[in-house]
């Protein structure tokens, strides 16, 4: 008698003891899912984020960095360009208040090209370019530079916030380029603010017309 019940307590131990085997096997397969699942949602997630960094779109409109200097144009009180103010041609010139002092400033266009008997002008592939603005007895150069199969154009206009500006138009076979020109008080000049700049092109036509 004392035989059997001792055989019977072994069986139980045995019975419950592989019980709790299948139960933690269970137990773990169940889990695997879970786990597997969550680290799948991880991947997910993290394909989206690198999906949604876009890469920073290529652009030649310039935009100024608040840290950089801003190039001020200064005046000077003598005409340093007689070179092409007095031997050149004037293409164009327009009075408006720039600084807002009460006065009018002249903007003037020279180029260096100069006119046959007939008054027409005579181009070349290469000529010098003066946008100069003339305020009394001060003269800003705002730009000066030769330009090679091209023409200089100038805008004059009020922005969003009644600041008078002058954009200045490049054209060229190879580059093109826009800048405006903006008085500044504080800093007793005007401000170049380069908008828009391309080299290394290869310009097939252009509506713009030649002087």
């Amino acid at each position: 008698m004392k035989y059997r019940f001792f055989m019977l307590i072994i069986m139980l131990l045995v019975f419950f003891s592989l019980a709790g085997c299948d139960k933690q096997d269970n137990s773990r397969e169940s889990m695997n899912p879970i786990i597997e699942n969550s680290i799948d949602e991880e991947n997910i997630n993290k394909d989206l984020e690198d999906e949604n960094k876009s890469e920073p779109i290529e652009s030649d409109f310039i935009t100024q960095n608040d840290d950089e200097p801003a190039i001020v144009i200064n005046g000077v009180k003598t005409n340093e360009w007689l070179y092409i103010t007095e031997d050149g041609t004037k293409l164009r010139e327009y009075s408006i208040d720039l600084d807002s002092d009460g006065e009018e400033e002249k903007i003037q266009l020279y180029t260096s090209t100069a006119k046959d008997e007939s008054g027409e002008l005579l181009w070349d592939d290469n000529q010098n370019w003066l946008l100069l603005i003339e305020d009394g007895n001060e003269y800003y150069p705002l730009f000066e530079s030769p330009v090679q199969l091209g023409m200089v154009y100038f805008n004059v206009f009020y922005d969003s916030n009644e600041l008078a500006k002058v954009s200045l138009i490049l054209s060229a076979g190879a580059s093109m380029k826009i800048t405006n020109y903006y008085y500044d008080e504080e800093l007793g000049g005007y401000i170049v603010d380069n908008i828009y700049e391309e080299d290394s092109i290869n310009a097939m036509y252009s509506s713009i017309p030649y002087y």
